[in-house]
């Protein structure tokens, strides 16, 4: 094999021209791989803005939720106090006659308690 100077630049020029092509072919690689991560990582936060705004969504909707239960349940505790405050005016002496014997069960169960 005999190579002349002509011969050996022309080499040169080919593996440069090859080493420059490969390196704008991974610099267009590199550019479209960059693109698909932004795309992707764009879709990515859109899901995830929506999640969270569902998640909102639902907390607003268990706390009206819970709202409306206390506000039920202090309305019924009410009339339950008002029917049991109405049932004391009424007949105050009954009251006091199962207050006593209430009384008398603990009183009882004190004075019989092994010791």
């Amino acid at each position: 094999m005999n190579f002349n100077s002509k011969d050996i630049n022309a080499s040169r020029r080919k593996v440069s021209e090859g080493f420059h092509d490969l390196l704008e072919g991974v610099e267009e690689m590199l550019r479209a791989s960059g693109r698909q991560v932004r795309q992707e990582a764009d879709a990515s936060h859109g899901r995830v803005g929506r999640g969270v705004e569902q998640v909102r969504d639902w907390a607003d909707d268990v706390g009206t939720q819970v709202r409306r239960g206390y506000h039920d349940v202090a309305e019924s505790a009410s009339g339950y106090v008002n029917t049991a405050q109405t049932y004391v005016r009424s007949h105050p002496g009954t009251v006091a006659g199962i207050a006593a014997a209430v009384a008398g069960v603990v009183i009882a169960c004190l004075l019989t308690q092994r010791r």
